[in-house]
């Protein structure tokens, strides 16, 4: 998270917040004008936030592109930047560049972007082709209860989920729902993704610690 001294020497920013709270790792870099204070570490993606785009917040997306093309950019606009100022953000070099106060739900979609370029070990759920790709292997078809599951698991921050949200996934109220279905869901997606992949699937059953299955890789719907 790049800030300008006089954003930095406030609160931490609701932006900032937000990323923690969706289980970013968050590391506050601050800038002087177009320099950035800090030393040469590696990091997936950069969020500036400057005030504005223009001047400063173009040049440092324009000098971090230039020293890793891999990285992710998300450089935020101010208010009173013209709207041609996201064009200029995008040429200088940002993934993507977006007007203040932006939805946090925009900012979740372009990092998730972001890392299925930065990031393509990951796990793939395609939930218009209704497929599950591990990396380096062909897509395996899954059904609609399959897919509820994985969607689940990969939308939670920590890719688990305990029986009851698992229910709720299904379109089942938990009072009423029978575990079995979800062994006999999970049984035969382990065993069709086994078949298909020649591989072991991910999928493992976790005992006493508040949630019933997890998918230990990182997986990423696209």
């Amino acid at each position: 998270m790049i800030e300008d001294g006089v954003h930095a020497s406030h609160s931490i920013s609701a932006i900032h917040r937000f990323l923690l709270s969706d289980d970013h790792k968050v590391s506050l870099v601050v800038a002087d004008g177009e320099h950035l204070m800090t030393s040469d570490i590696q990091y997936d993606i950069a969020v500036i936030d400057m005030g504005c785009a223009r001047g400063a917040g173009c040049a440092i997306a324009s000098r971090l592109r230039a020293v890793d093309a891999r990285l992710g950019i998300l450089l935020l606009s101010g208010d009173d930047d013209p709207p041609g100022i996201r064009i200029t953000g995008l040429q200088s070099g940002a993934d993507f560049c977006e007007p203040k106060p932006p939805m946090t739900s925009l900012i979740r979609a372009y990092i998730d972007t972001i890392l299925r370029r930065i990031a393509p070990q990951a796990w793939s759920l395609d939930t218009i082709a209704r497929t599950l790709r591990a990396p380096h292997r062909d897509a395996v078809p899954i059904n609609p209860r399959e897919m509820a599951l994985l969607r689940l698991l990969a939308d939670s921050s920590h890719h688990a989920a305990d029986r009851c949200a698992i229910a709720h996934a299904f379109g089942i109220e938990w009072v009423g729902f029978d575990e079995r279905v979800l062994e006999k869901t999970v049984s035969r997606l382990r065993r069709k993704w086994r078949d298909g992949a020649m591989c072991d699937l991910p999928l493992r059953t976790m005992h006493g610690v508040g949630y019933c299955y997890c998918f230990t890789e990182k997986i990423q719907i696209c």
